[in-house]
């Protein structure tokens, strides 16, 4: 978990657009529109147990990763993120968090458990390289958390709120 508080703007928002670009462009202006990746990424509230068959049905169908934050209802605590990945015969579902092996590198994605790393290529897509030692120990993952934590607050100083152009959707389950 890690608190995301940004001084009463919203870090769903804020997270959802600033991550993708930090994973494809390091260093990149928040305001930079952001094209040809395939991959989502959003924010939710509460837990996602509910949900998990819907969003894997629509990754398998669209063929498109989807990274999913879960956020503590109304609260700024991140209580994690999941990843839902397309593969041959199926989508793998995992815990996923942010990690920054060297500063001014591209963020990526580390498997909770360590066993596998991700990032964004050049084509936009999401692929897996090798984990190096590096990762295992957490300070990548502090890194990256402080990288967007700074370009999150950077997004919202001026105007105490999420400034772009955006929209929420809201589900409920039974």
């Amino acid at each position: 978990m890690i608190d995301l508080n940004l001084g009463g703007a919203c870090p769903r928002r804020s997270l959802v657009h600033v991550l993708p670009r930090a994973m494809v462009v390091p260093n990149v202006c928040a305001y930079e529109p952001l094209t040809g990746i395939n991959f989502a990424v959003m924010a939710c509230d509460g837990a996602l147990r509910d949900s998990i068959p819907i969003l894997a049905n629509s990754v398998q169908d669209t063929g498109r990763p989807a990274l999913i934050a879960t956020f503590a209802s109304k609260l700024s605590v991140c209580t994690g993120m999941t990843l839902f990945r397309p593969l041959r015969d199926g989508v793998e579902v995992g815990m996923v968090e942010p990690c920054l092996v060297n500063d001014g590198d591209a963020i990526m994605l580390v498997a909770a458990d360590r066993s596998k790393l991700l990032r964004i290529d050049a084509k936009g897509e999401l692929v897996e390289r090798r984990v190096p030692k590096a990762v295992r120990n957490g300070e990548a993952i502090d890194r990256a958390w402080a990288d967007l934590k700074h370009r999150m607050s950077e997004l919202v100083e001026h105007t105490g709120h999420f400034p772009l152009a955006s929209w929420e959707v809201h589900l409920e389950f039974d």
